[in-house]
């Protein structure tokens, strides 16, 4: 058992991209360091807006994305990574994936900060104050780009109900907050956003162009590199990722993804509603078994 159990995790480990595998090294590494120094790490690395305007602590822009809370923050956003990462950095090369996921780190710290900045300035100080951490935000900037390039046309969350693909980080995020109400909804919002705005070309001139991603390939200090296993080249450019159809009318998409997330809380609300009373009357007046729930 524990051989094959080695085997399944050398297999997992072995056929892992180059850059996914470096970002989950990297953050269980500091996850490592932060349990053995607990408070101290976490307070200096943590999200604050207020802390990046007024105190000029500009690394938390990226080392809030780095952090995770406790050991399920971490393996949830680990596996998430190891799916959603793993998918688009074999479709996109990893030097495009890694150009990709290092500016999703600063822009949705960035969409963040300055979301927090505005309501300050309209009188809300609470997401000012507010912290946040974790790699999530990223994740949900990178789950954009994947559910436009997949083929499938709905998807299942949590087995509870399907939602049109494209929609799918909308009703996730929703999903989410009502089941994980102490998240931050304003972080996987960020994500979404930025996502969003690389979707439909509004981040083109922070992006290299692909003729660039091919040229870096062949550079003599990246041949190690490029040579290893894990590297996934750049794809030729009539299928790189990097051409999305941006045609895709977003407001029928946010509410598609809203009818999905309606869907979503009547289904639960009907399983509590079953589970709680186990089973309901017919008009005879016999007791009638409930349905299961799908």
């Amino acid at each position: 058992m524990t051989s094959t159990r080695a085997s399944r995790g050398s297999r997992l480990w072995n056929g892992m991209p180059f850059f996914t595998r470096f970002i989950l090294v990297l953050c269980v590494t500091l996850f490592v360091i932060q349990f053995l120094f607990d408070e101290p790490v976490m307070e200096a690395v943590v999200m604050s807006p207020r802390n990046v305007i007024f105190l000029h602590q500009y690394w938390r822009i990226i080392s809030s994305t780095l952090f995770h809370v406790n050991v399920m923050h971490i393996g949830t956003n680990s596996m998430s990574m190891l799916a959603i990462g793993g998918l688009l950095e074999e479709k996109m090369g990893t030097f495009a994936f890694a150009v990709t996921v290092c500016w999703g780190m600063i822009l949705t710290s960035l969409v963040y900060i300055f979301t927090s900045l505005v309501a300050h300035v309209f009188g809300n100080d609470d997401l000012i104050y507010q912290k946040a951490v974790g790699f999530s935000g990223v994740l949900f900037h990178l789950s954009v780009l994947e559910a436009y390039q997949s083929k499938a046309q709905s998807r299942s969350i949590y087995g509870i109900i399907s939602v049109p693909t494209k929609a799918y980080p909308w009703a996730l995020l929703v999903a989410i907050q009502i089941m994980l109400p102490y998240v931050s909804f304003l972080g996987h919002l960020s994500g979404i956003i930025v996502g969003t705005l690389q979707l439909h070309g509004g981040l083109d001139i922070l992006l290299p162009s692909h003729e660039f991603y091919e040229q870096v390939q062949t550079w003599s200090f990246m041949r190690a590199v490029v040579e290893s296993n894990a590297y996934r080249v750049v794809p030729p450019k009539d299928i790189s990722i990097n051409e999305y159809d941006r045609n895709s009318n977003m407001t029928s998409l946010v509410c598609a993804g809203l009818t999905s997330v309606i869907g979503l809380l009547l289904n639960i609300y009907e399983t509590i509603k079953h589970i709680c009373l186990g089973s309901r009357e017919n008009t005879g007046g016999e007791v009638e078994p409930t349905s299961s729930f799908v």
